[in-house]
């Protein structure tokens, strides 16, 4: 069985089921399995942890007890024009999807007697609020709760900030409006943006992935702990990555000033131009394919650095260092080469090619 086999299974016995609610459910599995492959599982171990489809479908109905079937949400939006919205939440998702009309709306599901939601404004600041009563036995970030995400509809005319707030909560957000500056922090959860321009983007979480493709801006901040960071094709004039204990994978990535670090895990960077650019972790293999710079630096310990960098190794000033393992690169201090490159590493081998 594979996992889209898995997942129609999965997601019939939960039957019935809105689209939304299917939508994410199938979303948190597929990351689920994306996270055990990760880890060096093929798909069949990581299915079999779940077991049957039916005897997880059956885990995850005795988990979040509730009825399926969806109600109309509450639909709240600022009593006069803001651009900015303050939304502060707990143990809900949040989700920002684009909108048609003039002002921002937010639309959520929630049991009254069990969530306080606040709503005011003040200048041109909305703020939102929502504070759960008291705790669920259990909740899955959300997924398949009746009052499991707060769905943020931003203006296609919309540039302005967004402050996002959450717990043990996922946010995601797609091919929204051009934003001038987006802070997104959770915790127990992932991040994602796709296909949005940011002023500045600024993420934070822990325990959890991040995730972002195809975005453009001036300034992008992301930091995880215990989680991965995955990026495809992003543009912006500063990038700067961390985590620690989660793995580094990026492609097509265009900067002036780019850096990722990590600890106890590998970098893998593909592609990625950037004036200085800075790969670091420990205990961790470096691997570089197609990077070019004025100024390389990739470090690491107890682990190997190899790939291949654009370029004339001779255009390049190169201070490379290794112990107890080889090393390819000559040593080059002439200062009338333009650019330079330095690789250190201890207990593993340095093998960079140019071309």
């Amino acid at each position: 069985m594979n996992r889209q086999e898995f997942l129609k299974q999965f997601l019939s016995a939960l039957e019935p089921l809105t689209p939304e609610e299917r939508s994410q459910i199938s979303e948190y599995y597929e990351e689920l399995i994306c996270d055990g492959l990760e880890e060096g599982l093929s798909e069949e171990e990581v299915l079999a942890r779940f077991g049957s489809p039916e005897e997880e479908a059956a885990r995850f109905l005795e988990e979040n007890p509730r009825e399926l079937a969806a109600s109309e949400p509450f639909v709240f939006s600022p009593d006069r024009e803001a651009d900015t919205l303050d939304c502060s939440a707990k143990d809900v998702s949040i989700r920002l999807l684009p909108c048609e009309d003039e002002r921002l709306q937010i639309r959520f599901e929630y049991d009254t007697e069990r969530a306080k939601v606040e709503s005011w404004t003040e200048g041109n600041v909305w703020h939102f609020r929502h504070t759960p009563a008291r705790k669920r036995f259990r909740e899955l970030f959300g997924i398949g709760l009746r009052h499991g995400e707060i769905t943020v509809l931003v203006p296609r005319e919309f540039s302005g900030t967004l402050l996002l707030r959450t717990q043990n909560g996922k946010i995601s957000g797609e091919q929204l409006s051009p934003l001038s500056r987006v802070e997104a922090a959770t915790t127990n959860a992932g991040i994602q943006f796709a296909s949005t321009s940011f002023g500045t983007l600024t993420i934070t979480t822990s325990n959890a992935s991040i995730r972002v493709t195809d975005c453009t801006g001036e300034t992008l901040k992301a930091h995880t702990s215990n989680g991965s960071l995955r990026a495809q094709n992003n543009a912006f004039d500063s990038q700067s990555w961390e985590t620690s204990n989660g793995s580094v994978r990026m492609a097509g990535m265009r900067a002036i000033g780019f850096s990722a670090a990590t600890s106890n895990a590998g970098i893998s960077v593909s592609d990625c131009e950037a004036e200085q650019l800075s790969l670091s972790t420990s205990n961790g293999s470096v691997s570089v394919d197609g990077v070019s710079g004025d100024e390389l630096h990739i470090a690491t310990s107890n682990a190997s650095i190899t790939g291949s960098v654009r370029g004339n190794p001779l255009e390049y000033q190169i201070y490379a260092a290794t112990s107890n393992a080889p090393c390819n690169l000559e040593n080059s201090a002439d200062p009338a080469r333009p650019k330079k490159l330095t690789a250190r590493t201890s207990n593993g081998k340095i093998n960079l090619v140019f071309g």
